[in-house]
């Protein structure tokens, strides 16, 4: 009916307690009134349901791979109880160094030697024997993503089979949210404008994910697999957005769609509150020490162990800066073990991930923002994260790999200096230009940042897209 307000599903691949992207969608449509309803997976730190204070509605289904099992459900429910109890622990995993159960689609690495620090050795085995190894354990971490999105697929259904009302658009984000929204699509009733068709679905494709993580690390056969099975399920989304111009040319080319829109990674406009510390309150560190800042993943080629060196060889400054890691990943614990080993503590520190509606306030504390992404897959090459923007707001100088994603905005705002993400000395170097910095100095790097994202870089200019978008596909306002 005209003027009704809509209803939103969110299906994500994760907790989503710290999906900014999912979280800004979701604000955006709650504050002009629409429902919006997210569904996520349940873990250890986020296990159930919960209401949002902006009205956004999560809900968590528990998922394993025991649950994707194609068994009689008086089978697989009690399997999938058994390992949902089962003790969590670090285990080697075959081919390689310490893994984590039950990281689902996790890469068993060695974490000494991805962060930098002396390598574990390996058993002594032949290059076949080991290339055998390498291949099993990637096919038993394919099979146990696959099994935990079938497993995804059934708690979905089950909990929004009844939401009501139904949803008039269903937004599959990245590669493990959308399996799950074509699944849920397709036990929908009809949708709620009385419509015979199912609700049409958005893919958020914010990675190019066949390049990307755990997927671009796997043999040329199976990641060409993977790329077929993505494309098949692009093609089946009535829109699709991702999260920079790069990735929108390459997406459109690769699955043979119309170029999708570009949604940047911007967050809200935010100004920092003066004289809240919040960053330096949680170290304890006073206001002369200079603070590095890294934050997001705690996890491989972010180039978090080339910062660990770098701030090493700044160690001659006095003061000398502190390098802050602020986030969460499976390198965590290596981190912390390296730290430890090395008896880092006095200039590495780590600090747990904060909500996205106090982080600008959190990073404005810091001297420099040091974001030195490694140029290893192309995704990568072509990103364009959170984090800059984010620091940007903050009004942080920032200290970024020169790639072609991230370099064109650097240059153009000012609001930092470009490395070569590679070399901890590059990387030392800009650190100590920005710290030396006159005052005038560094507050026109401050400057540039926030004056880029009053007048271009934030979520304020990037939502009348997305809202377009589900207008378009729904015949309603949004």
């Amino acid at each position: 009916m005209p003027g009704r307000r809509g209803h939103a599903l969110i299906v994500v691949g994760s907790s989503g307690r710290y999906d900014a992207r999912a979280h800004r969608i979701a604000s955006t449509l709650t504050a002009r009134g629409h429902a919006v309803t997210i569904v996520a997976r349940a873990t250890a730190d986020a296990p159930g349901d919960e209401l949002l204070p902006d009205g956004t509605s999560v809900l968590r289904v528990p998922v394993s791979p025991v649950d994707g099992l194609p068994l009689p459900d008086v089978v697989r429910r009690p399997l999938a109880t058994a390992w949902a109890g089962r003790p969590r622990r670090a285990v080697t995993l075959p081919g390689g160094g310490p893994g984590v159960t039950p990281g689902v689609g996790a890469r068993p690495v060695d974490g000494a030697a991805a962060l930098g620090g002396p390598a574990v050795p390996a058993p002594a085995a032949p290059g076949r024997a080991a290339a055998v190894r390498r291949a099993i354990a990637g096919l038993v971490r394919i099979l146990a993503v696959i099994l935990a999105v079938r497993s995804q697929v059934r708690g979905a259904r089950r909990r929004v089979r009844d939401l009501d009302p139904p949803p008039d658009v269903v937004l599959g984000l990245g590669f493990m949210g959308l399996p799950v929204a074509l699944g849920v699509v397709d036990a929908l009733p009809a949708s709620s404008s009385g419509a015979s068709v199912r609700p049409p679905i958005v893919y958020d494709a914010s990675d190019i994910y066949v390049d990307a993580g755990n997927i671009a690390r796997l043999p040329r056969p199976i990641r060409a697999a993977f790329a077929r099975i993505e494309r098949r399920w692009t093609r089946r989304a009535a829109a699709v957005t991702t999260a920079n111009d790069g990735y929108a040319g390459v997406i459109a080319a690769r699955s043979g769609i119309r170029r999708p829109i570009v949604l940047l990674n911007c967050p809200p406009m935010a100004e920092p509150l003066p004289g809240a510390h919040p960053l330096r309150a949680a170290l304890g560190a006073d206001g002369e020490r200079p603070l590095v800042l890294y934050h997001g993943g705690i996890s491989a080629d972010r180039g978090i162990e080339q910062l660990v060196e770098a701030v090493g060889l700044l160690g001659d400054r006095r003061p000398a800066p502190l390098l802050v890691v602020m986030g969460y990943g499976a390198l965590e614990p290596m981190l912390r073990a390296r730290i430890a080993a090395e008896r880092l503590d006095a200039s590495v520190r780590l600090l747990p991930p904060v909500a996205q509606d106090v982080l600008v306030q959190w990073i404005a504390d810091a001297d420099v923002a040091a974001m030195p992404i490694q140029p290893t897959t192309l995704n990568h090459r072509l990103t364009i994260p959170n984090k800059l923007f984010e620091a940007m707001a903050a009004g942080v100088p920032v200290v970024a790999s020169d790639l072609p994603g991230m370099a064109p905005i650097v240059r153009s705002t000012g609001c930092g200096l470009l490395v070569d993400p590679m070399s901890p000395p590059a990387i030392a170097d800009a650190i100590r230009q920005i710290l030396e910095a006159s005052p005038g100095e560094r507050e026109a790097w401050r400057e540039a940042g926030r004056r880029a994202v009053r007048e271009r870089y934030s979520w304020e200019r990037e939502a009348p897209k997305l809202l377009a978008v589900l207008a378009e596909l729904t015949g309603q306002p949004w």
